[in-house]
């Protein structure tokens, strides 16, 4: 193989490909979400690679990668923005709510766009988290032990994955972990 095809062929290993996804089996890059992707994003963290976005995880690159979303939209290819759309989700941590009920307190906001929520303990021992959308609706409930909070937020930080942790229960929770 000549030096200047070897060149072209390893320039194109390492071009994302940035558009519209015609494929209607393509799955959204996050493993816990289930919609189909529509557009292909780079990586910010990783040269050469792209990642399939369903429009509310297309909505929210935009709001994390201002920069890569800047040049996606100086670039000759479909506008992504015609694309985003964050439904009934937050994208934005600092739109969340610090309580949406009484002694109820904001831990996070995941990769899904819930804000997830924990109220203090009931007379029984057990901590209420409720995930909620951005029209403040329950999504989901679960009630834990006191003793397995940090357990469930640890799982929930692990297995589902966090945009933003309200930055007290991240100090509290990982006080050694660089800011």
């Amino acid at each position: 193989m000549s030096s200047e095809r070897f060149r072209r062929s390893i320039a194109t290993q390492l071009t994302p490909y940035v558009g519209l996804l015609e494929d209607d089996d393509t799955d959204c890059h996050l493993g816990i979400c289930d919609e189909t992707a529509v557009y292909s994003v780079p990586h910010p963290n990783s040269f050469g690679a792209d990642l399939a976005k369903c429009p509310f995880h297309l909505a929210l690159f935009k709001a994390e990668h201002p920069e890569v979303w800047r040049k996606i939209r100086s670039a000759d290819i479909p506008d992504p923005k015609f694309y985003t759309d964050s439904g009934d989700r937050f994208v934005d941590f600092d739109d969340a709510p610090e309580q949406v009920r009484e002694e109820q307190y904001l831990v996070g906001l995941d990769v899904l766009g819930l804000a997830i929520y924990h109220g203090d303990p009931d007379n029984d021992g057990l901590v209420t988290f409720e995930a909620v959308d951005r029209r403040l609706e329950t999504r989901a409930t679960k009630e834990i032990r006191l003793g397995q909070v940090g357990k469930f937020i640890d799982h929930l930080r692990l297995n589902r994955g966090f945009v933003r942790m309200n930055p007290e229960v991240r100090e509290t929770m990982y006080p050694e972990e660089p800011r």
